[in-house]
């Protein structure tokens, strides 16, 4: 993601360690102190209240981690839960994570976090969410049955019922908001918008089976 004035990129490495890695001009990556501390993966990375946020898994627990520059994080943040968190993002002044089981959390700072609560249920796994249009869309599937799933909250804490009609019946994998609407993408190439973030259209890119991430240029 870009933010701050320098991108920030999260994942693992060969040895299965989180690592991130920073960059002010997307060319030079410089290599965070992650390194050999977390046995584990980050999948999602957002900014706000001044901090870059990101969360994953290691072994037994989730993981949170936090930074202002992209190179020196803190963490981990979240070990009372062994939830898989898949992305997270920030806005309202809050963050909200989200991850397996529907399993969700959310903090004001980025350090203090809430107990766990459940999005949908326990089945969901919830892959994206982000912010926009003073509310946060939280997109993934329903497990064992090929189903997208969206909800809706204004502050993080209460969530819509699953508003996806079956616009989309794959898995959503990943949702951006820009330039007014609100795009998720999934597996089959599918590509779903919605201006409100209820009542949701397809596209399809051509070629492509599995769409894992989606960003914009405003």
């Amino acid at each position: 993601m870009y933010a701050n004035g320098r991108y920030v990129v999260v994942g693992s490495n060969n040895d299965g360690e989180a690592m991130a890695y920073t960059s002010l001009d997307g060319l030079a990556w410089v290599n965070s102190n992650l390194d050999n501390r977390f046995n584990g993966s980050l999948y999602g990375v957002t900014y706000g209240n001044g901090l870059f946020v990101a969360v994953g898994s290691q072994v037994g627990d989730c993981l949170v981690v936090v930074s202002a520059d992209g190179i020196l994080w803190s963490g981990n943040l979240r070990q009372a839960s062994s939830t898989t968190l898949n992305d997270v993002a920030y806005g309202n002044g809050i963050f909200v994570a989200v991850g397996v089981g529907g399993m969700a959390a959310v903090s004001a700072d980025g350090l203090a976090w809430t107990e766990d609560f459940v999005i949908g249920n326990d089945f969901m796994s919830i892959n994206g969410i982000t912010y926009g249009r003073d509310r946060f869309v939280a997109v993934g599937n329903m497990n064992g049955f090929g189903s997208g799933v969206v909800y809706l909250s204004y502050d993080g804490l209460a969530w819509t019922n699953n508003v996806n009609n079956g616009t989309v019946t794959s898995d959503f994998q990943d949702a951006v908001y820009c330039n007014g609407y609100f795009f998720a993408g999934a597996v089959n190439g599918n590509v779903a918008y919605s201006r409100e973030g209820l009542v949701w259209s397809t596209s399809w890119v051509n070629g492509i089976t599995v769409l894992n991430g989606i960003t914009c240029r405003p």
